[in-house]
């Protein structure tokens, strides 16, 4: 069930999870210079799919999204208003039912705490875009918005998160949840962390 409110631990047992695969989006071929454009392709025809699979019953997905309240700043893509922006590039979504501060995680308490919005998003085009802006933000591809994304359907326990054009996490509190996406796309797993993978979805 949908949480009422949102606080900085709000993916704390989603963390937790041993249930949680990485995806290998641009993969080792294809160069983010000399072929940024088929290595984008890959990389957002990669996170669609596992995303459509994903959500494919999903009945509200939750859309929650950060940004730097000095985003003026950021090296990649200065933005006066990271939300305003988002909007611009055609994103849609009903106004957030939940906002706070907090920084980005556990591990980094000292930083600079982000502005953060949950919002309820159940178009797939929405999903896309954040997807795109994920995917964008380290390659010379645009339009680029300065914003971190996670898309989580409470209710089956499940959130994605693309971390940038390299990779996407997806965890689950349940091991049937996700299971089938690891068999499904065993061939998009990043080889690197097959040995903790297995271990969580071979086992038992």
């Amino acid at each position: 069930m949908r949480p009422a409110m949102l606080d900085g631990s709000w993916d704390e047992a989603l963390r937790a999870s041993p249930y949680w695969l990485r995806f290998e989006l641009g993969g080792e071929l294809l160069s983010n210079t000399d072929q940024a454009v088929p290595r984008f392709l890959q990389a957002f025809h990669r996170a669609q799919t596992v995303a459509n699979a994903l959500f494919s019953s999903t009945a509200s997905l939750t859309a929650i999204l950060a940004a730097s309240p000095e985003a003026h700043r950021d090296f990649i893509a200065p933005t006066a208003d990271v939300f305003s922006t988002l909007r611009s590039l055609g994103f849609r979504a009903p106004a957030p039912w939940c906002q706070w501060s907090a920084s980005f995680g556990p591990r980094d308490g000292e930083g600079l705490p982000l502005h953060w919005q949950a919002l309820d998003i159940n178009d797939p085009a929405m999903r896309d875009v954040l997807l795109w802006v994920s995917i964008a933000y380290g390659m010379p591809i645009s339009p680029k918005v300065p914003v971190v994304s996670f898309m989580t359907d409470f209710e089956a326990g499940v959130m994605l998160h693309v971390y940038d054009d390299r990779g996407m996490d997806v965890r689950a509190l349940d091991r049937d949840a996700i299971e089938p996406l690891y068999r499904r796309f065993d061939h998009w797993l990043l080889d690197y962390d097959r040995p903790r993978m297995a271990a969580a979805f071979e086992q038992g």
